[in-house]
């Protein structure tokens, strides 16, 4: 029994190709100062890193066109419910002084009236937040369009 082979060994291969396609070779090489076996490794060689190198060039257009904007929606949705905290604690200091009828009169019911559309605006926002959070409905739905995306919720 011959012993094993090991990856870094140089070993002998038999290849039958077309005539056209050992010329194109064979001019490759020598526009490329290399012998013909050289020139056939080289090329051999280089298809399986354009395999690699497809490979990350799709996992680079999929990040760029599911995370990225995904990415961008969560920050100004960050910034929304930092705003929609910070205006709900302005209207909750308003509302003892429209209670006290501190603010009264048209003036007071123009703000009750405005409080009313700011609080459903709030709760738009963090609905919105919920389902678009890390973890929530949103990149629940990307993670199963992914390649290989089960379809399944994980835990």
């Amino acid at each position: 029994m011959p012993p094993r082979r090991q990856p870094t060994d140089t070993v002998q291969v038999n290849l039958r190709i077309k005539e056209s396609e050992r010329r194109q070779l064979a001019a490759a090489a020598e526009a490329n100062d290399v012998s013909l076996n050289a020139e056939m490794a080289h090329r051999l060689a280089q298809s399986f890193e354009q395999r690699t190198l497809l490979s990350i060039r799709q996992t680079q257009e999929d990040l760029e066109t599911f995370l990225l904007p995904m990415l961008s929606n969560f920050h100004e949705l960050q910034q929304q419910e930092t705003l929609a905290q910070a205006v709900g604690k302005l209207v909750d200091r308003l509302q003892p002084l429209l209670a006290a009828k501190v603010i009264d009169g048209p003036e007071g019911e123009r703000i009750k009236r405005d409080i009313g559309e700011i609080r459903a605006a709030i709760r738009v926002i963090e609905l919105e937040w919920n389902r678009r959070r890390p973890g929530g409905p949103a990149e629940r739905e990307w993670r199963r369009g992914l390649p290989g995306g089960s379809g399944v919720e994980e835990d």
